[in-house]
C-alpha cells in the first residue's frame, strides 16, 4: 500500500513537471511585438537564478526548471558516468521509502544539455561503475520490458546493448534470474543526494 501510494504521488508530481524534459530554448510562440503593442515589465519582478555549486553552467537551467516545480522531491549529482571527462547530470525523485530513484540523466553537447533517458514511475534504473545503465520498465502487473545501454566517449545518445520483453505469469527460471540480474548489477555506482532545495 505505501508502495501505492508512493506511485500516486509521484505520478502526480511528474504530470505536474512534465515539462522539465523538454529542450531548454526559447517559447515556441513568443508572442509578436508590433508598432502598436510595447513589451511590458511585469510587476513582480523574477528572482535572480540560483547559482548551483560545482555543476557545470550548461544544467542550470534543467535544474531551474525542476526547482520551481517541486525542490523538497528532487535531487542530483554530477558524475562522469563513462570516463570520458564530460560530466552527466543525474536526477533523482524520492519515493516512497525516500529512497531517491532515478529520474533523468543528461550529459553535455558543447554547452547544451543532451537528454539521455527519462525513468517515470513504473522503471527502475541503476548505472554501474563500468557506465552501463540498466532499466526496468513495468508498464503493468502482466509486462517487464529490461534493456541496458551504453554511453559511449562523447556521445550525445546512448547505445541499446540489450532489450528483453517478459510476461510475468510464463517468466521460466532463465528470465526470473535475467530479470534480477538486471535489477541488482555487479558493481553499482552509489549516488550522493543532492536535494535541489540544499
Amino acid at each position: 500500500m505505501k508502495r501505492l501510494l508512493g506511485l500516486v504521488i509521484a505520478l502526480l508530481l511528474l504530470v505536474g513537471c512534465a515539462s522539465v524534459a523538454e529542450p531548454v530554448g526559447a517559447d515556441a510562440n513568443p508572442p509578436e511585438v508590433t508598432a502598436a503593442t510595447e513589451p511590458t515589465v511585469a510587476a513582480t519582478a523574477l528572482p535572480a537564478p540560483r547559482e548551483w555549486s560545482g555543476v557545470p553552467q550548461a544544467y542550470w537551467a534543467v535544474l531551474e526548471r525542476l526547482f520551481a516545480c517541486d525542490e523538497a522531491s528532487y535531487g542530483y549529482q554530477v558524475v562522469d558516468i563513462n570516463n570520458d571527462g564530460i560530466p552527466e547530470l543525474i536526477l533523482f525523485i524520492l519515493g516512497s521509502t525516500e529512497l531517491p530513484w532515478l529520474f533523468q540523466i543528461y550529459t553535455l553537447d558543447g554547452d547544451e544539455p543532451a537528454h539521455l533517458i527519462h525513468f517515470d514511475i513504473f522503471d527502475f534504473g541503476v548505472i554501474t561503475k563500468e557506465g552501463i545503465i540498466f532499466a526496468h520498465h513495468t508498464r503493468s502487473e502482466e509486462i517487464a520490458t529490461i534493456r541496458s545501454f551504453l554511453l559511449e566517449a562523447d556521445a550525445t545518445t546512448l547505445t541499446t546493448l540489450t532489450s528483453h520483453r517478459f510476461f510475468y505469469e510464463n517468466l521460466d527460471d532463465e528470465q526470473l534470474a535475467l530479470l534480477h540480474a538486471y535489477r541488482n548489477p555487479p558493481n553499482p555506482m552509489q549516488f550522493e543526494f543532492i536535494p535541489l532545495g540544499s
